[in-house]
């Protein structure tokens, strides 16, 4: 981290990490298109976080979630899966995509941008696993084109995931006893 910051503030980050920082700074909008690997994002996937998002320069200490760098920016996650949506239901055998994407999600909301629900594709049929014959995957694939094209469209109308901020933890980094999503007798 201490590398990072002083690469960052000589200006001596590697050429391409400063080119991917540069097109995050323009985007409104940051669609991260990938297939669910292993239960998160690809490794590729990961390194660029590990890359790009660098200490001191888009995150401190005090410049995290609703006061992160890129606040006023909205990310979006597009996921494939190979198994169908049943299987990534709360009690599906995959287990509830709502909770493999939250670490994604967190570490986009942690540099402060506003962490839009996913667009999710079930059924992605890849590596040799047949869920449906061809003609039926086609179809599908079509159907599911044009939903995220017609979604696209309205992106900048949605709300953002509900995430806590600074103001609703106390000194410990705890929500507060008196935040409304606490469970209270």
């Amino acid at each position: 981290m201490t590398e990072q910051r002083a690469h960052y503030e000589r200006g001596a980050l590697p050429t391409e990490v400063q080119h991917e920082i540069a097109r995050l700074e323009w985007a409104d909008l940051v669609i991260f298109q990938f297939p669910l690997w292993w239960h998160a994002q690809p490794a590729i996937l990961k390194g660029w976080f590990d890359r790009v998002l660098v200490y001191g320069g888009l995150y401190s200490g005090s410049r995290r979630y609703n006061r992160g760098h890129f606040r006023g920016k909205k990310a979006i996650c597009s996921v494939t899966t190979g198994s169908p949506e049943q299987a990534f239901m709360p009690f599906g055998r995959a287990g509830n995509i709502v909770e493999w994407l939250w670490p994604i999600h967190s570490s986009l909301y942690y540099v402060g941008f506003d962490v839009l629900a996913p667009q999710v594709s079930y059924g992605i049929q890849g590596g040799g696993i047949l869920y449906q014959k061809e003609a039926v995957f086609r179809k599908q694939i079509e159907e599911k084109k044009a939903i995220w094209a017609a979604r696209l469209t309205t992106l900048f109308e949605e709300s953002p995931i509900p995430f806590t901020g600074w103001e609703d933890w106390d000194e410990d980094g705890l929500l507060k006893q008196s935040h409304p999503i606490r469970w209270r007798p």
